[in-house]
């Protein structure tokens, strides 16, 4: 909310369920969240919800709820890779896992940027154990921004996970 207009005012709603098969890393678990977040979307633009940002990466659901929803529904993924796209030449994909990276290869694709995708570096932590550790955390990103910046030529990053953000903040 610090970050808000003096007139808009910022809710955050979390599905009753949270990931189940596979953790948060797989596509099960990705596509087993979307009916929550169906629920969840309905539910806020009937209390007058003027849009919807889904916290993760992966974008779940979020082509599927711009579709139920008349309210504008993002995702932090592609919105990062086309201001990325913008702000650079080249940007890289910091991600969590190997697994992570399968998803966003088919998102750089989806959002026509592969020509603009240098390269897609795992630091092998999983979402739930990204808070574990923080100097680790750190300290693997770093390590994966210098491959892709020296090995990949990228000349802009993008963490992978909304949940890298607090490491940084």
């Amino acid at each position: 909310q610090s970050y808000a207009r003096e007139d808009l005012t910022l809710s955050i709603g979390f599905p009753e369920r949270g990931p189940e098969l596979g953790g948060h890393e797989s596509l099960t678990a990705l596509n087993l969240a979307v009916p929550e977040l169906i629920k969840n979307a309905i539910k806020a633009e009937r209390e007058g919800v003027d849009g919807i940002l889904i916290n993760c990466m992966a974008d779940p659901g979020v082509e599927v709820l711009r579709e139920i929803v008349s309210i504008p529904v993002l995702g932090p993924g592609h919105a990062s890779m086309h201001a990325a796209a913008l702000l650079g030449r080249r940007f890289s994909l910091l991600v969590t896992t190997d697994m992570s990276a399968r998803y966003f290869l088919d998102h750089v694709h989806k959002a026509g940027l592969d020509s603009r995708h240098a390269s897609c570096h795992a630091v092998d932590i999983p979402p739930e154990d990204i808070d574990a550790d923080p100097d680790r955390t750190v300290e693997m990103l770093v390590e994966a921004a210098r491959e892709a910046i020296v090995e990949s030529r990228a000349d802009t990053l993008i963490l992978g996970c909304t949940a890298f953000v607090s490491h940084f903040e």
